[in-house]
């Protein structure tokens, strides 16, 4: 009797029973899939941050970027500002390297080939970077002295100076440009030969006492363009 009441007792509470196992494992399973949830979206969170951070970083140097070409902006314009203030009692005229960059030709307005200096937008002198100092003999100017700033070397000011003078020599109807080699530049004939001879000028070399020097000419005449 007792086994027959016990027996009736599992069969009346096997539905609760294994409604309470499947309600558990309900549980059990929304709560893993309530983890991948947020694990989910944790991660995308995380990403997003990640993201955020680099584009927060991006925008920043950008910003430092830009902090910095403003900076080199106003220098260049106040450094041609004063150039050009400078100078307001000689002749001005503004052209480019072959980098693009703005130089400024001064000179006297009584006579243009007494001195003429190149002044660069990004110059390191506060005077002048490059310049070359004449002796007019009217048909014929002598390049006397032809100077460059060490630290403004590599930047084409001394070309830009040389095809300057050529071109207005020619707008003046000179017939030659000549000039010596001295000596004390011997050192720098490798380079300072080619540089002269790029622009079709004659250069001579002669041993006078052991003593190396020579002089360079230019017939106008016989050339007919700017050199680069």
């Amino acid at each position: 009797m007792k086994s027959t009441i016990e027996g009736l007792k599992f069969v009346l509470l096997s539905p609760f029973i294994l409604m309470k196992v499947i309600i558990v494992l309900i549980i059990i399973g929304i709560k893993a899939i309530a983890r991948m949830i947020l694990k989910s979206e944790f991660e995308s969170k995380q990403k997003f941050l990640e993201i955020s951070q680099n584009k927060r970083s991006e925008l920043y140097k950008n910003n430092e970027i830009l902090i910095e070409e403003n900076k080199l902006l106003s220098k260049r314009l106040e450094r041609m500002k004063y150039i050009l203030e400078r100078n307001e009692n000689s002749t001005t005229e503004a052209t480019l390297t072959k980098h693009g960059e703005i130089v400024f030709m001064t000179y006297s307005q009584k006579n243009l080939f007494d001195s003429i200096y190149l002044s660069g937008e990004n110059g390191d002198d506060k005077f002048w970077d490059s310049v070359m100092h004449f002796r007019d003999y009217g048909n014929e100017i002598k390049i006397v002295d032809f100077l460059t700033r060490n630290d403004s070397e590599n930047r084409g000011y001394g070309r830009v100076l040389m095809n300057f003078v050529i071109a207005e020599a020619r707008k003046k109807g000179i017939k030659c440009i000549t000039g010596d080699l001295s000596s004390v530049d011997a050192d720098n004939f490798d380079w300072l030969i080619p540089f002269y001879e790029s622009f079709g000028f004659d250069c001579k070399l002669f041993n006078d006492d052991k003593i190396i020097r020579g002089n360079i000419r230019l017939l106008l005449e016989e050339t007919g363009k700017k050199v680069g």
